[in-house]
């Protein structure tokens, strides 16, 4: 490019010609194109000054003209501003001048200014023109632009060739015969431009399929033309090759793609396939993605590999699939899943899908891997096992381990051996989080070294179902209180029991009777102390004040007064019914030196009678409290319902125990009952031997009852016999156990309603009710604790429940049809009479109605027999 001044005018045109002007660059400091305008309009924009100047002086103005006549209009204005023609005034206007005009915004330097002289414009416009084949046109800046800038220039050459005389398409053939040039078309597959001087051959890529061409065509996609040629027309591509527009050489179809003869563009390969190398022609080429690899996007030269954890089976995937649960990829391109039970522990699976190793595979929930074992393992029962749980992490961080339930524990030294604890608040368990392990623990202040946290640490006391700290100086006071109570109570009920009944009104017995009901009740419900069955509130307020009848002495904190154990604290329980009859003894032979008249033996035998009647429930239960027991997980382990701490037929404390319970029921409760036995069967004897002596030793047998049902309390001291016997007979099963002492009282109930057997009408309504309540409570307890019978024992309950019915109802036909065939005599009228005065006046009326009327008469105490 030549960068000219003071070239933007037609005069370099005319002084050195088109052809040498062409492309020249000239800076110029004003142009008609500028979109600059007069404020007030005395020129115009720098078009109309343009068009004014031409018009006036024919020819167009150089910017040294326009800028002349903006002098001349700044000039005028600084004059118009200052009012006067004084230098001075003028040259102060045109120092504070700030004018917009055709030329731009004219402004001029202050005095003192260094950086112009006076009329000096350092914001003047300027643009650059071009000369373009003979005309003058703006190429910058782009906003005042009215040419496009042409670069690069022609060759000085190539300049010349616009003298050339021949239009392009021709080539000079010399002169015709008037003298002037001729001229002949290029022939097809040549062509002439205005850069040459002759025809020449078509560029590769291109065609002229006709004469007289001045620029060749290029070959339309898909064709081709060979370089370089007079080529009149373009040749097909072979398939598997490329020609865009203007190709003189196939190029390779590309990686991924296929190409179709005839197609201008690729056919990228289908996603699931590759095309590796180039050329592809056909559909046929792309190769499928083999298994273990993918693809998921068309045009792809290569397939990716599957990820660990991910696989393909099949060829021709888009996308990989994710190992199930219970496999794991650990390669990248895996075409199939290892299975976890083929790799790992049997049973043994994983956590999430896409694993990618072998050590994701661990037993699932509710399994864990035993010590060096080769498969997972169910979670024993009572146990919780959370994902990845092994045997040899036990007691590491970071390891997941079987860890005991709410309601269960183990022990340090055996931790996968589950011992069931009596109540879920003595043992919280452990748990497992976030695959780290917190350790089972028992309650507060209960032994954790004991089976079934089921007794309190050294230093502490039970006091219901929970432990409390013992306390200094203040926990023999319960233990004193009691024991003076006791006696106190011990020597009011002998007093009491061996008074004269004959000096008491029907109001005080019948109130005895119906306390003795009572009592009686809640001696009953003690039994449901030794049924594994749990109590919501407030039954179970209820049931730990109950534990009091049962000697239970935790509530007297005598672990903090005294050294005592499960051996030592059955015997005392043991020993106090005969502690009782001891001190019974005691009183009764005070009372005898205060009133020697009194009948020592017999009051001896009905007070002992009546304690051993009252705590005959209380006895059985803690003789019989060795023999039931609650099975632990596994069914290997047994304890105590009682002390739960001692192992079932396992343990030296169980052994002592089981002997004692044994020796007590033997020394107490069956030398009782046996005495009751021998009293019911001689009773109607004594009483008709009038034997005054048996009748107040046995008082506490018969008393409470009617003469006709002298029997019935040693029908309730064999109704909660059987009752006491149930727990021991039937174990674990609680729903069996509900339903067999549910049976026992509603033969109770049944039989106290027919038989009604207690003198006072109010006490036969009130043992109704309490056996009722007692019923109630039972349910309670069954709908509370959700206990579900087995198949087995539904089955048999059912059995014997549609035995009964059959029973009685076949025997209450049977009844029937023997009154049936056994009618007694009947009369058609009973006569009553005073036998003093009457009798033979009703024996004449006898004689004479049946004489006349025809009908029997049955005189009162006659025929009675018949």
């Amino acid at each position: 490019a030549l960068l000219v001044t003071h070239a933007s005018d037609q005069r370099i045109i005319q002084n050195v010609g088109i052809q040498n002007s062409h492309g020249l660059l000239s800076p110029t400091q004003w142009d008609k194109s500028l979109e600059v305008q007069d404020d007030d309009g005395f020129f115009g924009s720098a078009q109309d000054f343009f068009d004014l100047y031409q018009a006036r002086f024919g020819a167009p103005p150089a910017y040294q003209a326009a800028y002349s006549a903006a002098m001349g209009y700044s000039l005028q204005k600084a004059i118009e501003s200052a009012g006067s023609l004084d230098t001075e005034a003028v040259k102060a206007a045109l120092w504070n001048l700030s004018l917009k005009s055709f030329y731009g915004l004219l402004e001029y330097s202050a005095p003192g200014d260094a950086s112009g002289l006076v009329g000096t414009q350092p914001r003047r416009p300027m643009v650059t023109t071009q000369i373009l084949n003979g005309s003058v046109g703006v190429v910058a800046p782009a906003e005042a632009a009215t040419a496009d800038l042409e670069y690069p220039l022609p060759t000085w050459a190539e300049k010349a060739l616009l003298l050339y005389p021949c239009p392009q398409g021709t080539v000079e053939d010399g002169f015709a015969a008037d003298g002037s040039i001729q001229c002949s078309a290029c022939d097809a597959g040549m062509y002439r431009d205005r850069f040459l001087l002759s025809c020449s051959p078509c560029p590769p890529g291109s065609f002229a399929d006709s004469p007289g061409t001045a620029t060749c065509q290029k070959c339309p996609p898909t064709t081709r033309s060979a370089s370089p040629s007079a080529s009149r027309s373009c040749a097909q591509c072979p398939a598997g090759t490329l020609c865009p527009s203007g190709t003189s050489e196939p190029l390779p179809c590309p990686l991924g793609h296929f190409c179709l003869a005839g197609r201008e563009l690729p056919t990228p390969c289908m996603n699931g396939t590759r095309r590796s190398e180039e050329g592809g022609s056909s559909p046929d080429d792309c190769v499928l993605c083999a298994p273990g690899s993918y693809n998921a996007q068309v045009g792809r030269s290569v397939c990716s590999q599957c990820p660990e954890g991910w696989f393909t089976a099949a060829a021709g995937q888009l996308e990989c699939s994710m190992c199930p649960r219970g496999s794991f990829a650990g390669n990248t391109g895996s075409s199939a899943c290892t299975a976890c039970d083929d790799a790992g522990p049997l049973g043994s699976t994983t956590e999430n899908i896409a694993s990618s190793d072998l050590s994701d595979c661990r037993c699932p929930d509710g399994a864990y891997l035993p010590v060096a074992g080769e498969s997972c393992r169910p979670c024993p029962e009572g146990m919780s096992c959370t994902f990845g749980s092994n045997e040899e992490g036990v007691g590491e961080l970071g390891e997941a381990w079987p860890v005991a339930r709410p309601g269960f524990m183990t022990r340090t030294t055996a931790p996968l051996l589950v011992f069931k604890c009596l109540l879920e608040e003595h043992c919280p368990g452990g748990e497992c989080q976030d695959g780290e392990c917190r350790v089972q623990t028992c309650a507060p202040y209960r032994d954790p070294a004991a089976v079934a946290c089921g007794r309190c640490a050294e230093g502490a006391y039970q006091s219901g179902q929970q432990c409390h700290p013992c306390k200094d100086g203040v926990d023999a006071l319960p233990l004193v209180f009691a024991t003076l109570l006791v006696l106190g109570a011990l020597s009011a009920v002998t007093l009491a029991v061996n008074r004269d009944m004959i000096h008491q009104t029907r109001w005080a017995v019948g109130m005895m009777v119906s306390l003795t009901c009572m009592f009686a009740a809640i001696q009953t419900t003690t039994i449901y102390l030794s049924l594994n069955m749990s109590w919501s509130e407030p039954l179970a307020s209820l049931m730990k004040g109950l534990t009091l009848l049962t000697f239970d002495l935790s509530h007297l904190k005598t672990e903090c007064t005294m050294s005592v154990n499960p051996v030592s604290q059955q015997l005392i329980r043991q020993l106090l019914p005969p502690t009782f009859i001891v001190y019974i003894a005691f009183v009764l032979a005070v009372k005898r030196r205060i009133t020697p008249e009194m009948h020592l033996a017999p009051e001896f035998v009905n007070t002992a009678g009546t304690i051993l009647m009252i705590f005959f429930v209380s006895i059985c239960v803690t003789a019989f409290d060795p023999l039931v027991c609650y099975a632990h997980p596994g069914q290997v382990y047994a304890s105590m319902r009682g002390e739960p701490s001692v192992l079932c037929f396992d343990s030296p404390e169980h052994t002592a125990m089981l002997a004692i319970g044994i020796a007590a029921f033997v020394l107490t409760p069956l030398p009782f009952l046996s005495v009751a036995i021998f009293a019911v069967w001689g009773y109607p004897k004594y009483v008709a031997m009038h034997d005054i002596t048996f009748m107040k030793a046995f008082r506490y047998l018969f008393f409470r009852y009617e003469p006709s049902a002298y029997f019935f309390g040693l029908a309730l001291l064999l109704r909660n016999l059987l009752v006491c016997l149930v727990p021991v007979v039937i174990r674990d099963d609680t729903a069996a156990q509900i339903l067999a002492v549910a049976a026992i009282m509603v033969v109770s109930i049944v039989a106290q309603g027919l038989i009604r057997p207690w003198k006072n009408l109010m006490a036969n309504i009130l043992d109704g009710a309490m056996t009722g309540c007692i019923l109630l409570v039972l349910v309670c307890g069954a709908v509370g604790g959700g206990y579900t019978a087995s198949e087995a024992t539904t089955q048999a309950i059912s059995v014997l429940v549609v035995a009964a019915f059959l029973a009685m109802w076949m025997g209450l036909i049977g009844w029937n049809i023997y009154k049936q065939l056994n009618r007694l005599d009947t009369y058609n009228i009973f006569l009553c009479y005073d036998r003093a005065g009457g009798a033979a006046q009703a024996r004449l009326l006898k004689f004479m109605v049946a004489e006349e009327a025809g009908q029997r008469v049955c005189l009162d105490s006659e025929g009675l027999q018949q």
